[in-house]
């Protein structure tokens, strides 16, 4: 890991914590959403 990102349990510990937030199905879901919004993907398939 690049040393301004910290040691590795620090970096552990942040997947964790945003894991559990659901930080990254927020922001899988607003992606979707956006590209749905452009008509970039077909969401019904």
């Amino acid at each position: 890991m690049p040393a301004e990102d910290g040691n590795w349990s620090t970096i552990y510990d942040r997947f964790r914590a945003w894991a559990r937030q659901a930080v990254f199905e927020t922001v899988m879901n607003a992606m979707i959403a956006e590209t749905g919004a452009r008509g970039d993907v077909d969401l019904d398939r």
